[in-house]
């Protein structure tokens, strides 16, 4: 982005938002973020969540495995999930060295 406007092909940022994505679910009765493959295999509840830097969802995919589970479970999961990309956010902003971008 930088580097572009830098070299005045563009004159604003071509960045919209950020965008992170994890999993989360419930293995041996715990909720866990970033579920290793074992804990994966052994998930009585399974999800994927997609979230864009302004907090809106882009996907999300969950299943009970041989098990139901309850709207507020659905609501503590997706709450562990936002957490977990808020962190992977901060990372990406780092990473290409913004501290704050102002679409957020």
């Amino acid at each position: 982005d930088r580097w572009l406007k830098g070299k005045g092909i563009v004159e604003d940022s071509i960045i919209k938002d950020s965008l992170a994505a994890v999993s989360v679910g419930i293995s041996r009765g715990e909720k866990l973020l970033d579920l290793s493959f074992q804990e994966d295999s052994q998930a009585s509840v399974d999800m994927n969540v997609i979230m864009t830097g302004k907090k809106e969802l882009v996907e999300v995919q969950v299943s009970g495995e041989g098990t139901s589970f309850s709207r507020a479970m659905l609501s503590k999961l997706l709450d562990l999930a936002e957490a977990g990309i808020a962190k992977l956010i901060q990372v990406e902003k780092g990473a290409i060295g913004i501290d704050e971008w102002n679409w957020c």
